[in-house]
């Protein structure tokens, strides 16, 4: 045995430069790979059809039987009757990083065999010259290997015969145990191979390759072995390999920048193929693009014109894009390719420097995307849908008209409303960029103004005309945000009282918490964090709680109940019930209690849309009486605003039980503008006014308050 020892590099630290790729099964397509390239050298494409690959599972047998068996992995092998590892496969085995194959092939995706496993073997017998030569070979990143600064060992040479030429590729010793990573799903995964899904996989990963060599395809094993016993097997042939709809080439230029910094057309191209699929949505999960580098599926993109789960005729479409462009942008993880974008390309600096001429992939996806389009046409009704979510969105977020033409041209079908949302908004920021640089602009102006200036009159009008135009236009974009919050706050409360939310679509009670918990959620003691804008705007800039018993409710450290209490409050505090147990009244709470200033609170009780409000006519008053006799001296609380929210409410009801309360002329509400609250304990007599209201009443004032906020920020424009 020789170890094959590195010279110019230090294996350790190459090794955690070249990353372990996410997919679970890259170990078996870069064997599958190595296997179909060898074949190809051996065989060439005109009888492609004599070549064999065999990937075999095996594992250890399990101590029982139908559901309750347990695997676990003992090796894998893969075994194909290509050319071999020949002098020339092994120097690229041996040298990290080489590119022989050519400058599509880094040479580095070997490095995945030993990230998955302990051990990787290569026993393979080669033609050299007139006779047969067998080597065999074992990779690792152990420590003895790396030791040496090794990672590739040779345990024999010797003799082959021409029967055995190719390759076999064992792994075992599934490594599962690296921190930075989920194990378990690895280890499941290798644990119990379902070699159906795995042939499957194998198909869509190298559709292309598949496609390419239908024809002549060579035989494609995949076995299951328990112990030494084949328990299933499967084969990849012709007729499992779907046709593409149709193939069309074009290219697309490189680009380049202009002296003024304009990206525009240079005269060379790279040619691109378009291979079309639709499958029944049940096979296919989502709609995508797929870029293909050397033969296989890399990284994936959505299709414009289409959302990825949409389904046309219960069918959904896969694309694949190859070029040799992408095969010479592949980094050494496999399938994550180097592209540049249009915005970088541009900002290019010192540190960041790109070729003078370069392919961009958002041009690649525009001609792409278009010759999708001529495809498919029936796409064109999905881009329709696109731009009318768009102006959905506009009405509900209150957007700009310019951002929204803008996006308009460009807007896909795949694009989710966070990523229209987020294009949106930096296009919003660009144009307050530019009317902050325009406020900028008049004030450096008016440096030069001066009122000795015959004209100075009629130039000081002129800029202020610009400022007064410019200036709404950037407080709108910002106010518009605001009430667009609101406006959807609102379309929640209209869900609710219409049982519109999934929650109550079955008839379930729309009980009290679900409207507490909208306007001001319970237990939170941040008014300015709620909804109270809904009753009225400055009840947001009040301290207050929100389902706080009586006792545990505190303003600025102080507890509004006071702590110690004579003898005669304690008695006032904690009364008998009517089965002569005590009751303490402090452990009530009222649903809303909020605290102006010095000498008020408001008070908020909240009713389930079919509770009758009549029966609860007292229960502000009860808060009050005991606040305005009990609350901390600091406070001095002796004025009370009460609202009680219901939705069964009966104007006339409630005047015939108590005359006192009074039907607002114009408005929908019954109240009673002032109730005395007796004064105990030397304390002064209270006083509390009570409004009674119904919650689609609520909902229909702050839909007025929000729309005329709105008509005012529009005549700004």
């Amino acid at each position: 045995m020789e170890y094959i020892r590195a010279k110019g590099i230090y294996y350790p630290n190459e090794l955690r430069s070249i990353r372990k790729s996410s997919e679970m099964l890259q170990p078996i397509y870069e064997a599958f790979t190595n296997a179909w390239e060898a074949i190809y050298e051996r065989f060439g494409s005109e009888n492609f059809q004599h070549g064999n690959i065999t990937i075999s599972f095996y594992l250890n047998n399990s101590m029982f039987e139908g559901k309750d068996a347990v695997y676990e992995l003992s090796h894998i092998k893969v075994q194909d009757n290509g050319a071999g590892i020949n002098m020339d496969s092994f120097a690229r085995l041996v040298n990290l990083r080489d590119s022989s194959k050519g400058m599509n092939n880094k040479g580095t995706g070997r490095i995945q065999y030993i990230h998955f496993f302990d051990k990787t073997t290569f026993d393979s017998t080669y033609i050299k010259g007139e006779s047969y030569e067998h080597i065999k070979l074992t990779m690792s990143k152990n420590d003895a290997f790396l030791q040496n600064n090794a990672i590739l060992r040779e345990d024999e040479k010797d003799d082959g015969q021409k029967e055995n030429v190719g390759t076999i590729v064992e792994l075992e010793g599934l490594l599962y145990d690296n921190k930075k990573e989920n194990a378990v799903p690895l280890k499941v995964f290798y644990d119990n191979p379902q070699i159906f899904a795995i042939k499957k996989d194998i198909i869509v990963h190298f559709l292309s390759r598949l496609c390419e060599s239908r024809e002549r395809l060579p035989q494609i094993e995949i076995k299951r072995f328990e112990g030494d016993e084949l328990k299933d097997s499967t084969t990849i042939r012709a007729n499992d390999v779907p046709m593409p709809e149709f193939e069309k080439p074009f290219s697309v230029h490189l680009s380049k920048l202009d002296n003024n910094n304009k990206v525009v057309d240079a005269v060379a191209a790279e040619n691109f193929q378009l291979l079309a699929f639709s499958r029944s949505k049940d096979e296919l999960k989502k709609n995508q693009i797929h870029f293909v580098s050397n033969g296989a599926l890399a990284q994936s993109v959505n299709v414009d014109g289409l959302q990825p789960t949409d389904a046309i005729d219960n069918k959904r479409f896969m694309f694949l894009l190859r070029s040799s462009y992408f095969d010479s942008v592949d980094d050494d993880a496999r399938g994550n390719l180097a592209l540049v974008k249009e915005s970088d390309f541009k900002k290019q600096n010192e540190q960041n420097l790109y070729p003078e001429e370069c392919i961009l992939i958002d041009h690649v996806l525009d001609a792409t995307n278009a010759k999708i389009a001529e495809l498919y046409p029936c796409f064109g009704e999905k881009k329709e849908e696109a731009v009318r979510n768009l102006e959905e969105l506009k009405e509900m977020f209150l957007l700009d008209e310019t951002a929204i033409s803008a996006l308009k041209k460009n807007v896909k079908s795949a694009d989710t409303d966070e990523v229209i949302l987020k294009s949106l908004y930096e296009a919003d920021s660009d144009l307050m960029a530019a009317r902050d640089a325009e406020l900028k602009k008049l004030y450096d102006e008016l440096t030069h103004l001066s009122p000795d200036d015959k004209e100075y009159q009629e130039k000081l009008d002129g800029h202020v005309k610009q400022f007064t135009k410019i200036v709404p236009l950037q407080n709108r974009t910002g106010l518009t945000k605001y009430i667009a919050r609101r406006k959807l706050v609102l379309k929640v409360f209209e869900m609710i009282l219409n049982r519109e939310l999934k929650k109550l679509e079955n008839g379930e009670r729309i009980d009290e918490e679900i409207l507490h918990n909208l306007i001001f959620h319970k237990h939170n003691d941040n008014p300015d964090q709620s909804d109270l804008w809904l009753f009225d705007d400055q009840f947001l800039y009040f301290k207050g709680t929100s389902e706080y018993m009586l006792d545990k409710i505190s303003i600025d450290g102080t507890k509004l109940i006071k702590e110690k209490l004579t003898k005669e409050e304690e008695e006032y505090k904690i009364r008998n019930t009517y089965d002569d147990k005590k009751k303490d009244r402090g452990i009530l709470r009222p649903d809303i209690f909020l605290y102006p200033e010095e000498g008020k609170c408001v008070i908020i009780e909240f009713k389930a849309p079919e509770v009758d409000v009549s029966d609860y006519l007292d229960q502000i008053t009860l808060y009050a009486s005991l606040i305005n006799n009990l609350s901390d001296d600091k406070f001095k609380i002796h004025t009370f605003y009460g609202y009680l929210v219901g939705e069964n409410v009966d104007y006339e009801a409630i005047s015939d039980k108590n005359p006192y309360f009074i039907e607002a002329a114009n408005l929908k509400y019954i109240f009673r503008p002032d109730y005395p609250i007796k004064g105990k304990f030397d304390r002064s007599q209270g006083n509390l006014y009570t409004e009674i209201i119904k919650y689609s009443d609520i909902l229909e004032r702050a839909k007025n308050r929000n729309r005329i906020f709105l008509e005012k920020l529009e005549a700004l424009e």
